[in-house]
């Protein structure tokens, strides 16, 4: 199940819909501003992530890592006139007993804030009608759930001297080396292992990619079967140098199909976006020289 983010999560609200999660067993992670007055509020357990939903920098992809939906708790703080004990034991007194001052500004905070908050989710959230397949935003780079799915394979399979690694950092997943002609060589690639279970998209309209490439060409290739020589749906696409990009690549119009026996498969089975999917990489290629 994915996180709950609860943004907000010290104020009078915000603690109960904290331990009603707890109490719910359900993953959550409480955005505050200060981890070590969150601790004295909502406990050791708690889950942590501090940033500032009125400083949009702060609102980072590490934020929203693995996040699936998001409780507002935020407000303005109000406190008696003269400040209030660390536990504010006179604001849960009442009020009444104390003359009221607004700490916050309703507009730094309520809108501002809110503003920050929609437009950092609307950015790392997944979009209604998508599936995540890989998120390297924010993720831990020693964890080994992607570093055992992720290979390299390059042209010294048949003798070539081309070489490339696959790193996962921070934010991001690094694919980089040096594509070499030597030897009949010519390419450099980095795959996954086989999707088991197989990954069923027949609901899906096709793939996409955000890159921040180098200003060459790439493949991406697709395979329907669990064979390392078997049909493969392939599409190439443009980078631009040190630039983010969405490559955005439909199903059918934007693949064609590999592999000698491929032709009577894909006639066969055109609605591919019906099939699971086992695998895909990415594949560099230098032009054939001439």
């Amino acid at each position: 199940m994915k996180t709950i983010l609860v943004v907000g999560a010290t104020g009078g609200v915000g603690k109960r819909v904290v331990k009603r999660l707890e109490n719910l067993g359900l993953p959550y992670r409480a955005l505050v501003r200060d981890s070590q007055r969150a601790r004295e509020i909502l406990g050791d357990r708690a889950a942590l992530i501090e940033a500032d939903i009125t400083i949009a920098e702060t609102l980072t992809p590490a934020v929203f890592a693995e996040v699936g939906a998001v409780i507002c708790c935020t407000g303005v703080k109000v406190q008696p006139v003269g400040g209030d004990t660390s536990d504010r034991a006179k604001y849960y007194q009442g009020l009444k007993f104390y003359m009221p001052e607004v700490v916050d500004s309703p507009e730094i905070v309520d809108y501002q804030g809110i503003n920050n908050l929609v437009t950092a989710a609307h950015k790392y959230l997944p979009q209604p009608g998508t599936k995540t397949i890989f998120d390297f935003s924010g993720m831990n780079p020693s964890s080994p759930s992607y570093q055992e799915m992720w290979g390299v394979v390059n042209d010294g399979v048949m003798g070539g001297l081309s070489q490339s690694s696959f790193e996962i950092r921070e934010d991001y997943a690094l694919f980089s080396g040096q594509v070499s002609i030597a030897n009949s060589g010519g390419f450099a690639s980095t795959r996954t292992r086989n999707f088991e279970p197989a990954m069923n998209l027949e609901n899906y309209q096709g793939i996409s990619l955000k890159i921040c490439g180098d200003g060459d060409r790439y493949k991406l290739f697709i395979r329907t079967e669990a064979t390392w020589d078997g049909v493969a749906y392939a599409a190439s696409f443009d980078t631009t140098q040190e630039q983010w990009l969405d490559i955005n690549i439909p199903w059918v119009k934007g693949l064609s199909v590999t592999t000698n026996a491929a032709i009577d498969k894909y006639n066969n089975n055109h609605k591919l976006w019906q099939t699971p999917w086992y695998l895909y990489y990415w594949h560099r290629m230098l032009p054939h020289p001439n």
